[in-house]
Order: C-alpha cells, then sequence, then structure tokens
C-alpha cells in the first residue's frame, strides 16, 4: 500500500507521542519514547528489534493490554485512554485477535477446543466447523484431538494462529508468529493460511517495506513482532 492509498483511509490503530516508562529500583527506565505508527486496514506491519528492545511491551500498549506513560492511541477510531479496562476487553471483542509469543493455550483443551474457545465467548452457529475449518487451514487437520503437550512447539504456534483469525478478526496482533515454525510449513489444504503472509509481510519489513498481508476479516491489519535489526523510535 502506497501513502497516496492511504490518504483516502482511516488507520484501524493509531498512535502518536506513545511513550512507556517504568521504576526499577530508585531509577526510571524509558522503554519506548515518543513512537508514532499508524496500520491501515490491509496492511501487515512487522516490528523489528533486538531481543529487549520493546517489542512485546509496545504490542501490549498497542492492543490495548497495558497503559502508556504518554501519548495518544486509539483503535477503530476509539482512543483507549477513555476507556476502563472492561470497555477496553469490550471493544477487541470478536474484532481483534492475538498470538502471544508462548502461545497461551490451555493445556487441559485439545487443538480444537483451544480454537473454539474465542468463537464461544461470542456463541455463534458452526463454531466446531470453523475451528476445524481454521485448523485445517494452518496443516492441523489431523491434530484436532492432541492436548498442547502432545503438540511440537511449531505445531502449538499454528494452533495460536488459527485461534487468533477464527473469529474473523480484523485486527491481529501476533508476537514473533512464526519463531517456531520451520521454513517448509508452506500454505496446506489448497490456500487460504495466513503463514505465507505473515512471512512475506515480515521479509518485506527487513527491508523496509510495508505491504498488504493477511486480512482477517477481509480487511484488517496486522501488527507483528519479529527479531531483526533494532527498533526505530518512530514508524510510520
Amino acid at each position: 500500500m502506497n501513502d497516496t492509498s492511504r490518504m483516502d483511509m482511516t488507520p484501524i490503530l493509531h498512535a502518536e507521542h506513545l511513550t512507556k516508562q517504568v521504576r526499577s529500583g530508585d531509577r526510571q527506565l524509558t522503554i519506548l519514547s515518543d513512537l508514532a505508527l499508524s496500520v491501515f486496514p490491509g496492511e501487515s506491519v512487522a516490528i523489528l528489534g533486538q531481543s529487549g528492545a520493546g517489542k512485546s511491551t509496545l504490542l501490549g500498549l498497542l492492543a490495548g493490554l497495558d497503559l502508556p506513560t504518554g501519548g495518544e492511541l486509539t483503535m477503530f477510531g476509539q482512543p483507549l485512554a477513555a476507556l476502563d479496562e472492561d470497555g477496553r476487553a469490550r471493544l477487541r471483542a470478536g474484532r481483534v485477535g492475538f498470538v502471544f509469543q508462548n502461545f497461551q493455550l490451555l493445556p487441559t483443551l485439545t487443538a480444537l477446543e483451544n480454537v473454539m474457545l474465542p468463537l464461544e465467548l461470542s456463541p455463534r452457529p458452526g463454531t466446531q466447523a470453523r475451528a476445524r475449518e481454521w485448523l485445517e487451514r494452518v496443516g492441523l487437520g489431523e491434530r484436532l484431538d492432541h492436548l498442547p503437550k502432545q503438540l511440537s512447539g511449531g505445531e502449538q504456534q499454528r494452533v495460536a494462529l488459527a485461534r487468533a483469525f477464527v473469529t474473523g478478526a480484523e485486527l491481529v496482533f501476533a508476537d514473533e508468529p512464526t519463531g517456531n515454525l520451520d521454513p517448509d510449513t508452506g500454505e496446506p489444504q489448497g490456500g487460504g493460511s495466513p503463514l505465507p503472509a505473515l512471512r512475506r509481510g515480515a521479509r518485506g519489513s527487513r527491508r523496509g517495506q510495508r505491504g498488504g498481508g493477511p486480512r482477517p476479516g477481509g480487511g484488517g491489519g496486522v501488527a507483528g513482532a519479529a527479531p531483526g535489526a533494532a527498533a526505530r523510535g518512530r514508524a510510520r
């Protein structure tokens, strides 16, 4: 997506002068300083940085899971600072998906049940069929009844990806979403998998590019963290 086409669109995620500071003993540490970021519908944006650069902290702030020390942040046009924790949760419900760095799969639930979980929070017809479809898209159609401990790290990561996309989310936050996947994990089951687009997004961003990526709800954006060069204070 070029700058001209962005001018006619409203970002689904927008941050200005975002700052995060924490106390460590008698010192105040600045994790993020004066950062600006916009994510538009249909974009895939990778946030690159060395370990400890603040990538996961930034994703938590952008998702409204944590609060910044300063700056402005809007999601779907709503200022997050004007919402309490419950209000931010309502704003995200059914519209935002997450892929956590440590997967956050429930150990007593099967792969299928883990993917069904966000659908059951907002009941709708065909919950099991939709969860099954997304597990097939990421190549786990034969692992539906396996518990997380029976899956490899890469398979657990694919379950987490399926869970993030299954609701038709408009925006997906993914913390190193392909870190445990082998290079040959491609587009299984005839297409529709988000994996190749996530990889292309990360590769393109390492070259300083932004581009269209997986569209969870037909026109969403994806913000993802990946290892790489040092993160810049301002990204737009």
